[in-house]
């Protein structure tokens, strides 16, 4: 059902800044960011998900690697990780090297 308006989901776990968001199907999630007021950056990833009960925050695993804000994120689709030019990412990079 089409709403056509937004309507407020609930409030993140933390008070960030500098995070960013993507959308997977019906889902979200949400990266890095620094804790608000503050500076302390974030390895989170947070991913919102709805059921009939509501929507809720889930802290998710394994977290970013290294702590980020203002970072780009993107949706990468599966056919093109499934690629074949990448099938040896390894010697590509020893390539370049």
């Amino acid at each position: 059902m089409m709403l056509n308006h937004y309507i407020s989901g609930p409030v993140l776990p933390k008070k960030m800044r500098g995070l960013r968001m993507v959308q997977i199907g019906n889902e979200v999630i949400v990266s890095g960011g620094y804790e608000y007021p503050g500076t302390r950056l974030q390895k989170a990833l947070w991913k919102l998900s709805c059921v009939s009960q509501g929507c809720a925050w889930q802290s998710m695993t394994p977290q970013l690697s290294v702590a980020r804000n203002s970072h780009v994120a993107v949706v990468v689709p599966d056919n093109f990780v499934n690629c074949p030019l990448f099938d040896d990412v390894e010697s590509l990079y020893n390539d370049l090297g």
